[in-house]
């Protein structure tokens, strides 16, 4: 299947994504530092601050062509690459493999919750704007 996309549009989200990346990982050792102890507190800071940037960007503004490109750049690739699952499963996993289970449970379904609530209320505000 031909790509929908220019090569230009693929060369600035793959450094948008090196760019999220860049700031999860900035980020992630700011809040670490910040908040030490073993509950995964900075891939939930990561992920419901994504979902609430996601909600906002995907209903700020209208539509049109330039837009779209903004959002997929930003969304697929700036925040693609700053939101991270597999960081999610994996903390997840290791609380539990430690004997963590609330703890585990508490990151899961509480990530699920919070990152539904942050994406609500990004929409919410998009909408307004």
């Amino acid at each position: 299947m031909p790509s929908t996309i220019g090569f230009g549009v693929a060369v600035m989200l793959g450094l948008a994504g090196a760019t999220g990346a860049a700031a999860r990982f900035a980020f992630s050792e700011w809040a670490t530092k910040r908040w030490p102890g073993t509950f995964p507190l900075a891939t939930l800071l990561i992920n419901v601050t994504g979902a609430f940037a996601l909600g906002l960007l995907m209903t700020a503004g209208g539509a049109g062509s330039a837009l779209a490109q903004a959002r997929l750049v930003l969304g697929t690739g700036f925040l693609g690459g700053y939101t991270t699952f597999s960081t999610l499963s994996y903390d997840t996993h290791s609380l539990y493999r430690s004997g963590q289970i609330r703890a585990a449970w508490l990151n899961a379904l509480g990530s699920l919750a919070i990152g539904l609530a942050a994406a609500a209320l990004g929409m919410a505000i998009g909408t307004l704007l």
